[in-house]
């Protein structure tokens, strides 16, 4: 089943919106043999599920915010930040990031998360 641009637009708006609603129905929205690549690493939905629940542990007020977007009929890609408070600090953190996805049959298949770990220094107030 191909989708097209815009129906890739909306799965990705669609999983922001959920992941920062911490709505765990955003998982419905990958393949069941998702790949993720993050760091070097891959992991499948269970591992992405996990990884997301310890973040939001750290930083439970954190928002992802889509910057800019691109698709066709295959894949999406979002450039995005990410901000929030460090639950054990105190810190307010802001980065940003990139995220490349394969889309097959309507679900995220594979994703590729490109970020600077390096920005998770505290970001000043003013």
């Amino acid at each position: 089943m191909s989708t097209s641009r815009e129906q890739n637009l909306e799965l990705g708006r669609r999983i922001n919106d959920l992941s920062n609603a911490r709505d765990d129905g955003v998982w419905a929205l990958f393949s069941p043999g998702f790949v993720q690549h993050a760091g070097g690493q891959t992991s499948g939905v269970n591992e992405a599920r996990e990884g997301d629940a310890r973040l939001f542990a750290a930083i439970p007020d954190a928002v992802r915010t889509i910057d800019h977007e691109v698709a066709d009929d295959s894949m999406l890609v979002h450039h995005w930040y990410f901000e929030g408070t460090v639950k054990a600090t105190g810190n307010p953190i802001r980065w940003e990031g990139c995220s490349w996805m394969r889309i097959k049959n309507g679900l995220i298949a594979e994703a590729w998360i490109f970020w600077d770990p390096s920005q998770l220094q505290p970001r000043r107030t003013t």
